[in-house]
This record gives structure tokens, sequence and C-alpha cells, in this order.
């Protein structure tokens, strides 16, 4: 819907700076130049991101595994309670 994105501020245009494409994934600006592979769109000066390619990186990540730092988390907490 929408209104819901204009509810809780979420920018409604399709191309985003990179700021507004930080915040519609949840991430400083900073994390998201290091780690979003999105390839920008350069009009001029600007640097412009396509929401459509932001929901194509994102749903990589549905049904990933965890990091490897983080896959033994939950194991190494429960032995250590034993």
């Amino acid at each position: 819907m929408m209104g819901n994105e204009r509810e809780i501020g979420l920018p409604s245009a399709r191309l985003l700076s990179t700021d507004q494409a930080a915040a519609y994934c949840g991430m400083s600006p900073n994390h998201f130049k290091k780690h979003a592979n999105v390839s920008p769109i350069n009009f001029g000066n600007r640097i412009l991101y396509d929401r459509k390619s932001l929901d194509e990186w994102i749903d990589q990540f549905k049904d990933s595994t965890p990091a490897p730092e983080l896959r033994g988390l939950g194991s190494d907490r429960a032995n250590s309670a034993h």
C-alpha cells in the first residue's frame, strides 16, 4: 500500500539517493556504501539507486545461511549452559 510507505517515512520515488537507499535498506549510509552490492545509476553528478535493484539484492538474503561467525553462536550458548 502506498499510503503506508508515506506514514512510516519511506521515500516513494523509484530512484533513490545514497542516503535514501540506505534508509530503505535499514542501514547507515556508510554501511550501505561499504556493503551494498548494487550498481548505482549515474545522472551527471548524481548517484541514484533503483528501488527494484535494491529489492532484488535484499531478496538474495532471504534463504541464505547466517555468516560463518554467527552460525555457531546459538550452539555455543547451549554448550556453555551445560
